[in-house]
């Protein structure tokens, strides 16, 4: 929107609806009036806001407004009203401080109440003049010079007597307007990167329930992912109406490239959760471009100009996540909470070694078991070809009387990928499972694992559909990448409800994700790096309760997907990755042995024969608290209970100092009325007891 230079004269030639408002606002008592003339064709819509009002009036809840199309609005609620209006007339605008009510005139005819009582939010506000136009000019008159058509009884807005100036040095009667419009302008202040559209989703919902109990001009925050309908979160950036976005890097990148996100003022944190993920999924130079556009270089001292840069992971410890610090960061702390090789001492693990060179017959029949169920393999042995048609197990597989078992490495890898999926079901029988996490490394093998797991329970020949009831003894359902988002929000909420026991997962969809007392962990494969084992394991054991995370590890190499860039399995080439291919070979042994170097521990085995728990672990309740005789719980709740005291005398003087720093800010701002709350004395910090071993 333009404005001519005394502030009379707004035009917009865009078909996209703009704004402005006044700079001075009324409260108090008595009746005051403005008039705005239609000059040209276009939409026009005038009436009253708050300062931290959306632009386009009326739809949100600061502001109300009365359009040319003969509507009323508010909160986005359009309602008719009086009669259409456009070029030519002249439309008036009053408020009655005293009744708490605003109407309008057209061409000095009266259209009656609008709002009577005005909306509740509203009736205590300072209420300034606004107008919002589409391909339109108009020009207002506050009362600057005489009305068209005077309203008996009403004060001219610029001569009521109870203005309050949005700015300093402010003029009555001048219109400014701005693209950022939610709360004086402020804009985007946050933006918080996640590497998965389901771990966004979820920061979004908490950022959600947490700013319902801020005080104050109202949080606005923006979900900004692929796979949902962002238009409702990008017409609120356009307005400048989000205080906080949340998403995944390439999405928000792309509004940020196309003016949609402004970040370019008014950001001051800048959040990348998960952060090591970003490195392995090469999305680095995505979260750069979007770091480049955030406001940086503060003047020494300006810290509420200054951008915060905030990594969080459970595995930060990483000469590339070092790396990417450097570049973001200016003199980073690390904030460490338990150590670099620490792990929570509620999760148990167990190692079920699985043998396919025959040493282990027991493994040989789970294969068979899998292959006469008719569990098709990942088709790397068969050149991608998929079809269960196609597949014919191998005769020692089958268990041909004649067939002889020679344990090529092929032969190995094959009977492997039998193997597994009916140990897992063996072992969610023998341990009780009522809920588990099972871990693959591809969408193609949560798929077939579904498949499975589906035909185990009785359903149907899979049809792409999951088995979604409780009747199902190994009922399960996906969390992958593939997978369409609304149908990954419905399985993760099927699965924290209980509807379904089994929830198949990678490691990218399941990073991040939290499920209230989950007991179990399945592993089908070890992860490519021993970080990622600590992200896996910490689904279970969580606010003091313990759970299992089981791993199946192979004792000899598996050929398995490992596809050249921009290619997903199944794939006719299984050459090797390195001669073009999109096959590796995976040495689960060499992996176990960085896993149990990061816990800094040997993880316990137990054989696939009788999935039976090491002794120390057959009494273990798994997803309920900790056990009281726990030497470690019992220590931790010692130390918690002997500081005590100290805490909250820290909490204490640490809100009389908040409370001090902000009452000197508003003393030097000289700040109107109304924050004198802040200056309200506060009580004393309680001195810490004497109590514990030191005899503080």
């Amino acid at each position: 929107m333009a404005i001519s230079d005394d502030g009379a004269t707004c035009q917009s030639r865009s078909e996209r609806w703009a704004g402005a408002r006044a700079n001075c606002g009324a409260r108090g008592n008595g009746v005051v009036y403005y008039e705005v003339a239609v000059e040209d064709e276009g939409l026009v819509r005038v009436g009253w806001s708050t300062v931290a009002a959306s632009y386009d009036l009326g739809t949100d809840a600061k502001g109300v407004g009365y359009g040319g199309t003969a509507k009323k609005s508010h909160a986005r609620s359009f309602e008719a009203y009086g009669e259409t209006y456009g070029k030519g007339d002249v439309v008036g605008c009053w408020l009655d401080l005293d009744s708490g009510s605003c109407g309008y005139t057209k061409n000095g005819a009266d259209l009656g109440a609008a709002f009577a009582p005005l909306p509740a939010n509203l009736a205590k506000e300072w209420l300034y003049p606004a107008v919002a136009m589409r391909n339109a000019q108009c020009s207002v008159n506050l009362g600057a010079a005489p009305f068209k058509h005077p309203r008996a009884g009403a004060v001219p807005f610029a001569a009521f007597a109870g203005l309050r100036y949005a700015a300093p040095k402010a003029t009555a009667g001048a219109f400014e307007t701005s693209k950022k419009s939610k709360n004086g302008g402020r804009g985007v202040s946050a933006i918080v990167l996640e590497p998965a559209r389901d771990l966004a989703e979820q920061t979004h919902q908490c950022f959600e329930a947490y700013a319902k109990h801020v005080t104050g001009p109202s949080l606005n925050c923006a979900l900004l992912i692929g796979g949902v309908n962002t238009k409702a979160a990008e017409t609120a950036l356009r307005n400048g109406d989000v205080d906080i976005v949340t998403g995944t890097p390439l999405k928000i990148w792309d509004l940020v490239k196309r003016g949609v996100v402004d970040c370019e003022s008014s950001c001051r944190f800048f959040v990348l959760d998960e952060a090591d993920r970003f490195i392995e999924t090469d999305d680095t130079e995505t979260c750069l471009n979007i770091f480049r556009k955030l406001p940086q270089g503060a003047a020494p001292g300006a810290r509420d100009k200054r951008l915060q840069v905030c990594f969080f992971s459970a595995t930060l410890h990483s000469d590339e996540v070092k790396q990417l610090a450097a570049k973001v960061c200016e003199s980073p702390t690390w904030v460490d909470l338990k150590g670099e090789s620490h792990l929570p001492d509620t999760v148990k693990h167990v190692v079920v070694p699985v043998d396919p060179t025959g040493a282990d017959p027991a493994v040989v029949m789970l294969a068979r078991d899998a292959a006469a169920a008719g569990y098709a393999t990942d088709a790397v042995h068969r050149g991608g070809q998929l079809e269960t048609k196609a597949y014919e197990p191998p005769a020692h597989v089958r268990g041909d009387a004649k067939s002889t078992y020679s344990p090529t490495p092929d032969a190995c890898s094959e009977v492997l990928k039998l193997a597994k999926p009916a140990l897992l079901v063996k072992l969610i029988d023998a341990l009780k499972m009522d809920q588990v996490l099972v871990f693959c490394r591809t969408n193609l093998d949560c798929d077939l694992l579904e498949r499975y797991l589906v035909g185990q329970s009785g359903g149907q020949k899979f049809k792409g559909k999951r088995d979604s009831g409780k009747e199902g003894a190994y009922s399960c359902c996906v969390l992958a990448g593939a997978r369409s988002m609304d149908e990954r929000r419905k399985n993760l909420e099927a699965f924290k409800a209980g509807d379904v026991k089994i929830l198949v997962c990678t490691d990218v969809a399941a990073r991040g994700i939290d499920v209230t007392g989950l007991p179990f962990v399945v592993n089908m494969t070890l992860p490519d790096l021993p970080e990622n084992y600590v992200h896996r394991i910490g689904r279970v054991g969580r606010a003091d309760k313990v759970g299992l995370a089981i791993s199946l590890v192979a004792t000899a190499k598996e050929k398995v997907w490992f596809c050249q860039k921009g290619k997903k399995p199944p794939q006719k080439d299984t050459r090797p990755y390195d001669a073009g291919g999109n096959c590796v070979w995976y040495d689960e042994p060499t992996l176990l042995a960085a896993v149990e170097k990061k816990v800094k521990a040997k993880i316990p085995t137990m054989a696939a024969a009788e999935c039976q728990l090491p002794e120390n672990l057959r009494d273990v309740s798994f997803g309920d608290e900790a056990n009281e005789q726990d030497q470690f719980t019992k220590a931790s709740k010692l130390h918690r209970d002997a500081m005590a005291d100290d805490v909250n005398a820290l909490i204490d003087m640490e809100t009389m100092a908040q409370r001090s720093f902000f009452a000197l800010q508003v003393m030097a701002q000289g700040q109107p009325a109304g924050y004198e709350a802040m200056m309200l004395p506060v009580k004393p910090p309680t001195p810490p007891a004497t109590t514990n071993k030191r005899g503080r």
